[in-house]
């Protein structure tokens, strides 16, 4: 079967609120102190400068660890962030940065809520309906109307999309978590959509929808009879324009792990990164594993893939959409 995801994103209007419950896997509590205002420039670079001190590792090591896990950060570059003299841009250096939190064992978005907000110029944020034209499932269009959105193609994108789906075979239940990187269009509540179909072998209940940081969740949409799911997700507080928010959020399923054979994720427009991960737990060993992205007219490029030295395989694009991003396998 198939998971699918469509995750348009932005929009600010206000909802109902559902009490957040935490899950999954957190790095350690960090014991870096702040020491300037959260959101600026000075509290990103001396928390990270903290963090690096407590740890005991150099620029260069840090730079090097980095390196190992594909992201390209050099030691000028981390010198200039915590010196404060720049920061990274979180729509392009998601990556590196949550690789930085679990090497200095932080909380997940510890590094990015501390980043400084740019300033909203021009008409950056304006023209958020360019670029719709990918074609949205009735199903989706239905899911999007009872969630409050009511025309898909008007909702803008996020900025960042990473998608992690825990496959284990050891178990009757898998998880999928999601992170994304939203600039607010407007002041007030940001609010995110997220729409789930099984396509094929049905879950035998919904899945459990929760926020896991950066958000809560609002409205809950479930339709059985087509086996799509969904939740609006919301930012905990009223945001000012231009502001960029990192999300985290899923759910698990109760399935078995050999009814899972493809996770994908749709974006309507262009994104900075988008990322389709999944990993590989317990007894069972999949094989034919195969990435493949399509674009909005329908054609599609599959790719053979491996598993990594961490039993994961990834799909991940820059400057990627309209279109589908996945991932396909199957069972020993």
């Amino acid at each position: 079967m198939t998971i699918h995801t469509t995750t348009p994103s932005e929009d600010h209007r206000p909802d109902a609120q559902v009490a957040e419950r935490p899950v999954g896997r957190t790095a350690a509590p960090s014991t870096t102190a702040m020491h300037a205002p959260p959101g600026s420039t000075t509290d990103f670079a001396t928390f990270l400068r903290s963090a690096i001190r407590t740890r005991g590792v150099t620029l260069a090591e840090l730079a090097e660890q980095l390196r190992a896990q594909g992201r390209g950060v050099s030691k000028a570059t981390l010198s200039h962030w915590q010196s404060g003299r720049s920061q990274p841009d979180p729509s392009r250096s998601i990556g590196a940065l949550t690789a930085l939190e679990t090497i200095l064992v932080m909380q997940p978005g510890e590094l990015v809520s501390r980043l400084a907000a740019p300033r909203a110029r021009g008409r950056t944020v304006k023209d958020v309906h360019a670029g719709a034209d990918i074609e949205v499932p009735e199903q989706f269009v239905d899911a999007l109307a009872a969630l409050g959105f009511d025309e898909p193609n008007s909702i803008p994108h996020s900025r960042m999309a990473h998608e992690l789906l825990e496959v284990d075979s050891s178990r009757m239940h898998q998880t999928f978590t999601y992170h994304s990187v939203i600039r607010a269009t407007a002041d007030g509540i940001a609010r995110v959509p997220i729409i789930v179909e099984f396509e094929a072998e049905r879950p035998a209940h919904p899945p459990v929808m929760e926020s896991h940081m950066g958000c809560r969740v609002g409205k809950r949409y479930v339709d059985e009879e087509r086996s799509v799911f969904g939740m609006a997700v919301e930012s905990l507080a009223p945001v000012q324009r231009g502001s960029l928010l990192l999300m985290s959020y899923g759910y698990w399923v109760p399935m078995d792990a050999e009814c899972l054979t493809s996770a994908h994720h749709s974006i309507p427009r262009r994104a900075s990164e988008v990322v389709v991960e999944v990993a590989f737990t317990g007894p069972r060993t999949p094989c034919g594993l195969h990435t493949f992205r399509r674009d909005s007219d329908g054609d599609e490029v599959e790719s053979p893939a491996q598993l990594d030295g961490r039993h994961r395989v990834q799909a991940a694009a820059t400057g990627f959409g309209p279109g589908t991003l996945g991932v396909r396998w199957q069972w020993r």
